[in-house]
């Protein structure tokens, strides 16, 4: 894989460089909306991504991914430029709990239970 591509300045969370990383409600949901926009302005009619449930869940997309399941999203229309990306679940992930019915039957809104703050570093 190539990883020359990935900022330099990850995986620092905690300095004013690392700002765009750290684990708060803020800063994991830009991250979700700078993902769905590179997604958006991909030329590819499909893309499949792989990526860490707690992300997928809290951030990008609401709902509960189970391991190694999967589900199909289409983008929501944006009425401005200034709109969220959102996704919109295909009815044949969504009635099955995931493509394979292994995903948990949830739908959260998006940075439910995240930090608003960054939680203090640990000594």
């Amino acid at each position: 894989m190539d990883f020359s591509h990935v900022d330099p300045v990850y995986p620092d969370k905690t300095s004013p460089d690392g700002v765009f990383y750290e684990w708060s409600k803020k800063a994991l949901l830009n991250r979700a909306q700078s993902c769905l926009k590179d997604l958006a302005e991909r030329p590819e009619k499909v893309v499949l991504v792989v990526s860490h449930s707690a992300f997928m869940t809290k951030a990008v997309t609401g709902c509960a991914f189970g391991n190694a399941d999967y589900r199909i999203f289409d983008f929501d229309d944006r009425k401005a430029d200034e709109d969220p990306y959102r996704l919109k679940e295909w009815t044949q992930t969504r009635e099955t709990s995931g493509g394979m019915g292994w995903s948990f039957d949830i739908i959260k809104e998006l940075g439910d239970g995240l930090p608003e703050e960054r939680p203090p570093l640990e000594e």
